[in-house]
């Protein structure tokens, strides 16, 4: 499981899309269950998204609840390739066909 580590804000983020028709890259975070209570982003999730808009405002940035991430792969623990294209699918859903066909593993 890699990481990227983004030297702007010192945080980690789960995912960086590369997208073609923009120099910029676009970022995701899948937030895990100590992000919430009571499925509600906590306190510290709430600035971490904040800070991530406002230091880096023109990156296209999504957040994905774990609930959400972790149903397209519950029916198997391993990684494989129709889980592999099931988070493609989604990630291409929530940004749109523009990104380059490039998956980088979570």
């Amino acid at each position: 499981e890699e990481k990227n580590h983004c030297n702007i804000t010192g945080y980690t983020l789960d995912i960086v899309i590369e997208n073609t028709k923009e120099e910029m890259a676009t970022v995701v975070n899948i937030d895990g269950p100590s992000h919430f209570f009571n499925n509600t982003p906590n306190g510290a999730t709430i600035l971490k998204r904040r800070q991530l808009r406002n230091l880096v405002p023109n990156r296209p940035l999504i957040f994905i609840p774990y609930w959400e991430w972790n149903e397209l792969s519950q029916q198997t623990d391993k990684m494989t390739d129709e889980v592999k294209e099931s988070k493609q699918r989604y990630l291409q859903k929530c940004f749109g066909d523009n990104l380059r066909k490039q998956y980088i593993d979570h």
